[in-house]
């Protein structure tokens, strides 16, 4: 009877302890999470990838445009003096006018990318915190 309560206290003690929390390495220990920081930061990328698919369709119609099918209208805005201004440039495919506005998309659209990899790099390091 002696020996059986013995068993039952070694099984107790080994229970216990394997019940005891060990020491957990501080990389695997749970961090304070900045929700709105993330969320500040999700917006970013998101506003970023929307921007950077613009640029994509108008690559596209620059590239697939026709002068004898299809003529293209680009109007850019800026403000100057107080006041919005405008100016709209066509694309028929053959004039210098498509070229430049590819090279001028293509360059906007690869300088997003870039930038696009830093905010998501930032995000990475904010859930990480």
């Amino acid at each position: 009877m002696i020996a059986h309560w013995i068993v039952l206290a070694v099984a107790g003690l080994v229970l216990h302890r394997a019940a005891m929390p060990s020491k957990t390495p501080p990389e695997l220990l749970p961090t304070v999470v900045n929700f709105p920081a993330i969320e500040k930061q999700a917006a970013k990328v998101a506003e970023i990838t929307e921007r950077i698919q613009v640029l994509e369709r108008m690559i596209v119609d620059i590239e697939m445009t026709d002068p004898d099918e299809l003529h293209t209208n680009f109007r850019t805005t800026w403000e100057s003096g107080g006041k919005n201004r405008s100016y709209d440039f066509w694309s028929d495919g053959i004039s210098g006018t498509s070229s430049d506005m590819l090279t001028l998309a293509t360059r906007e659209r690869d300088r997003l990318r870039t930038s696009l990899l830093e905010e998501i790099d930032t995000l990475c390091r904010l859930r990480g915190r």
